[in-house]
């Protein structure tokens, strides 16, 4: 019985072929897509926290402060659980940083160092956002000791409030390509049934069980989906095989393994799903012309 199942869904995709070869197809596209949804999603969380660990934070101190208010104004910020770390520039230090990021040297116009020493502060990616960075810079911008607090609001904030709509648009993106995938199998499906409808009412006939006409399209549409999760794995782990050769910086991670189940879970789902929709349809009444 399963040997007839399994000849009944090879008749149904070599019947069909044109059909067949488009839900592959658009199978397919759906989880290069998702693929690629998966890979930017998990990258703009790598991104989003080195961006966060290159945010610094200057604060300007008084060229009177002693050392004593010093240190306990870098201890206050270093107890501080937002931040990861702070680093004393003297003012000397600063003119040297000036003169090698912008080219000029003001000594030759002034004779005195209008840059104060400061501290740089930087933060925990994972406790820091634009509502702590804006506390953070409120709690020690009045400061005993600190002339002012410096840092790009206007475009931190931009940055760290972009993370999550990004986000959004890529899984959205996604979800709609999988429904386009689903719903183009399940028509696929049904045009089959209706092709076969006197088959199938013979069949009913004969006392042939709902189960006997339904399977052959459920294996149909699972070969679908694997063949589709085949080629999208296959292509991706080609392309970071290559990329580990030419770019060794790029490593291959047991995360590929997990990739790749997904997308064979994912093209199981999708095939699966339209598979049901499109069976519904059959049932044991024998419908009149």
């Amino acid at each position: 019985m399963i040997a007839y199942y399994f000849t009944e869904s090879i008749k149904y995709l070599l019947r069909a072929r044109l059909s067949t070869f488009i839900a592959i197809l658009s199978t397919g596209l759906a989880l290069v897509f998702l693929s690629f949804s998966l890979i930017l999603f998990f990258m703009s969380n790598t991104i989003e926290t080195k961006i966060k660990e290159n945010i610094k934070v200057n604060i300007l101190l008084d060229n009177n402060i002693s050392p004593a208010k010093l240190n306990s104004l870098k201890d206050k910020i270093s107890n501080d659980r937002r931040v990861r770390s702070v680093k004393y520039v003297s003012a000397n230090e600063a003119k040297k940083n000036f003169i090698r990021e912008t080219g000029e040297d003001f000594s030759k116009l002034l004779k005195t160092n209008p840059l104060p020493a400061s501290l740089v502060v930087k933060f925990y990616p994972t406790k820091i956002n634009n509502n702590s960075l804006q506390l953070f810079v409120n709690d020690f911008r009045f400061a005993a000791g600190v002339e002012d607090v410096v840092y790009n609001f206007n475009i931190l904030s931009k940055i760290l409030k972009l993370d999550k709509p990004i986000k959004l648009i890529i899984l959205v993106v996604s979800l709609l390509l999988n429904i386009f995938a689903i719903y183009f199998l399940y028509t696929i499906n049904r045009h089959f049934i209706i092709s076969r409808k006197n088959q199938y009412d013979t069949m009913k006939l004969v006392g042939a069980k709902l189960i006997s006409i339904k399977l052959p399209l459920l294996i149909a549409s699972l070969v679908i989906g694997i063949i589709s999760s085949a080629i999208v794995s296959g292509f991706f782990d080609f392309s970071i095989i290559l990329l580990s050769k030419y770019y060794h910086k790029f490593v291959l991670t047991k995360t590929i393994y997990l990739f790749n189940l997904i997308i064979l879970i994912f093209g199981i789902i999708i095939s699966s799903l339209s598979s049901y929709l499109a069976g519904k349809s059959i049932s044991m009444k024998i419908k009149s012309n």
